[in-house]
């Protein structure tokens, strides 16, 4: 009787011994979970990426040399002067000043700004968007050449040119051989009526990429407009000999031959720039002047109609083409073989041409990539 008492004793302690090991383990269970409960989640890409110095290579004639981005930063193609330019975004790179007011999603108005949305902004065209996201961005990071660069296209896009120059100064103060922002400068720097300032940019840009398109036309343009014209025309023609196929330094050179009362020789490289861009309205403006100053009255109304073709708003090829409407080309003048022509240029031989007794003065622009058919660039 004894035994069969303490066997039931020990039966009742394991029990509780069980139980009191569960108990505990629960008590601790529940501790845990009441104090992770209060622990902010963490947020995705709270983390700045390291920000590291490497120099990238430049595309079309777009895009960097030395400045501060990440191992992806690597740009492609230029923008001011119309030239198109992406520059890649930072990865993970997160604006710590936080963005507030109206551009600040209503759900989050604390969100910080991120390269790539900045840039995202700017590639849609919102250039006032863009404007407001990389100022903020640069507020963050005063010391990513990027972000000051991506600014000044912004501002420079909408239309704040003064402002524009300044912050690609900013991005030149962190990475002198900035190219990108040396060209963009000089831009800035020929719509301001500074072409000396200019050309001071363009030729330390050309020191640091010698063999850029986008430095190359620039300067051209730098030289010309500081009246430096046979230095503007060499540059052309030793940017076309490495590049032949560049409509944007072709039609430019045939503007520089307009502007020099050289239509004839001005009509074998706007011939080759419409042949390699058909939807280059500004070149097909040009090509327009070139064809009526030689005479050609006829093909000069179909490039000044392909233009408008084009832009409906470009009102000098509109005016010019009404000009035109009831002139008609001499009995006897050849019909121009524009692909001949284009093929001139390329073998760089000058086609017989004649020349228009009659030579009005329509206005012609100068392209560059990316830009808007009006802009004289």
């Amino acid at each position: 009787m004894k035994e069969k008492n303490q066997t039931a004793s020990g039966i009742r302690f394991s029990e509780a011994a069980v139980l009191f090991v569960l108990i505990l383990g629960l008590t601790v269970f529940v501790g845990i979970r009441l104090a992770s409960h209060g622990e902010p989640a963490a947020v995705p890409g709270e983390t700045a990426a390291t920000v590291t110095t490497e120099a990238a290579s430049p595309s079309t004639g777009s895009e960097p040399v030395a400045s501060v981005a990440t191992a992806a930063a690597a740009a492609t193609s230029d923008t001011m002067a119309g030239d198109h330019q992406v520059v890649d975004a930072v990865p993970g790179d997160v604006a710590e000043a936080p963005v507030t007011g109206p551009d600040a999603p209503a759900n989050d108005p604390g969100r910080p700004v991120t390269y790539a949305e900045a840039e995202e902004a700017y590639r849609a065209g919102s250039y006032e968007e863009a404007v407001d996201l990389f100022g903020a961005y640069t507020d963050a990071h005063p010391g990513n050449a990027w972000g000051h660069y991506m600014l000044g296209l912004s501002l420079g896009k909408a239309g704040e040119t003064e402002e524009a120059l300044a912050s690609f100064r900013a991005a030149l103060e962190i990475a002198p051989d900035h190219a990108k922002s040396l060209v963009n400068a000089g831009r800035m720097l020929l719509d301001l009526d500074r072409p000396t300032e200019a050309l001071t940019m363009l030729e330390r840009a050309v020191e640091i990429a010698p063999d850029d398109v986008q430095v190359l036309r620039v300067l051209a343009r730098s030289q010309a407009a500081a009246g430096h014209i046979d230095q503007a025309e060499q540059t052309y023609n030793t940017l076309l000999a490495n590049h032949p196929d560049d409509a944007w330094a072709l039609n430019n050179l045939g503007l520089l031959l307009i502007r020099q009362d050289r239509c004839a020789e001005a009509l074998p490289a706007l011939a080759r720039a419409v042949q390699l861009s058909p939807q280059l309205a500004c070149a097909q403006n040009n090509l327009g002047v070139a064809l009526e100053r030689n005479g050609y009255y006829g093909a000069a109304r179909e490039a000044y109609a392909a233009a408008v073709a084009i832009d409906p708003a470009y009102a000098r090829a509109e005016q010019s083409l009404e000009r035109l409407q009831d002139v008609r080309d001499t009995a006897d003048a050849e019909p121009v073989d524009l692909a001949a022509t284009a093929a001139a240029f390329t073998a760089r031989t000058e086609p017989a041409v004649e020349v228009a007794a009659n030579r009005p003065s329509p206005t012609a622009d100068e392209a560059q990539p990316g830009q808007t058919t009006t802009e004289n660039r």
